[in-house]
């Protein structure tokens, strides 16, 4: 473990529970959906040799304030949000690594040049592709996402390391830790269930047009490193080598 408590900042209305530790230049982690910092909990310490790393819990995730997922205005919510963070924190000449949903959001933080980012290294980034994989289209549905959520998916930890196995391909990097401490999030507030988040997410055929970011590539103009999984079937890793190659400072990783 870590020896550091997590700390709270009220931005946009928002309580923002986070955690920094280490010394260095900052190192700023986004998770992805609405999983909390505590995805991360397994980096700290290698991470913090070399930086001071931050991780937030975003809105709706973790024990940051709630929100409804299913009505949330993305770019409001998730990007001012982060943005507004390291402003606040005054993170100079930040390294953003951040998954999926988070790879969306610090790409958008790139793209609006409002803070000084220094590189970005993306691990399965949401947004370059909009093909929606046939397993996810069904929780398009609202009416079907919450049923889901308190039923096959609902707050218990059979139930809920059930969800994480399906989205992953190694299944023994879910350890219990991880998934008691979802559990507790879902169970204080249901509107936390990360199945929610897919839902505003997804399309029948197609993510929502709000997430399609593949056509502002070219505008980035930092060092960009995107780790793909060799199973991800939302950012393929054929087609990711593809459209990273066209921008000059970019590397594509597997």
């Amino acid at each position: 473990g870590i020896d550091s408590q997590p700390k709270q900042i009220v931005i946009n209305a928002y309580v923002i529970n986070y955690i920094d530790y280490g010394q260095g230049p900052p190192l700023l982690l986004l998770h992805g959906l609405n999983f909390g910092w505590g995805q991360w909990y397994k980096n700290f310490l290698d991470l913090s040799k070399k930086h001071t790393v931050y991780a937030i819990d975003l809105p709706g995730s973790g024990w940051s304030s709630k929100v409804d997922f299913f009505n949330v205005n993305l770019e409001r919510t998730f990007v001012d949000t982060v943005e507004m963070f390291i402003q606040k924190l005054n993170l100079k000449s930040t390294t953003i690594v951040a998954h999926s949903f988070g790879g969306w959001i610090a790409f958008k933080i790139a793209l609006n040049k409002r803070n000084e980012i220094k590189k970005m290294l993306l691990i399965n980034p949401m947004g370059f592709f909009r093909d929606m994989p046939m397993e996810y289209r069904l929780v398009a549905s609202k009416s079907i996402a919450n049923l889901l959520g308190k039923t096959v998916f609902r707050p218990s930890s059979d139930k809920i390391r059930k969800f994480l196995e399906s989205s992953v391909a190694d299944k023994s990097c879910i350890d219990d830790e991880f998934v008691d401490y979802l559990v507790a999030m879902i169970k204080e507030d249901q509107r936390s269930h990360p199945i929610h988040l897919i839902s505003r997410l997804a399309g029948f055929f197609y993510i929502d047009e709000e997430l399609d970011i593949g056509s502002l590539l070219a505008e980035i103009k930092i060092p960009l490193f995107i780790v793909i999984g060799e199973y991800d079937k939302m950012t393929p890793y054929e087609k990711a080598e593809r459209l990273f190659s066209k921008v000059a400072d970019a590397e594509v990783y597997t």
